[in-house]
């Protein structure tokens, strides 16, 4: 459901247009709340690196 939130068009402005100047809340790759990934940070540094 994290997928199709991030298309909510009712909090997100355009969701299907490339837009770089997004802010962060509206992604949702990992997780939120409780659910948030525990490798966040860990695998923000390491995916652009392979």
């Amino acid at each position: 459901m994290t997928y199709k939130a991030m298309f909510d068009e009712r909090v997100v402005d355009s969701p299907h247009e490339f837009r770089i100047g997004r802010p962060a809340y509206v992604y949702m790759h990992w997780g939120y709340g409780l659910h948030t990934c525990f490798g966040q940070y860990v695998n923000q540094v390491q995916i652009p690196g392979i």
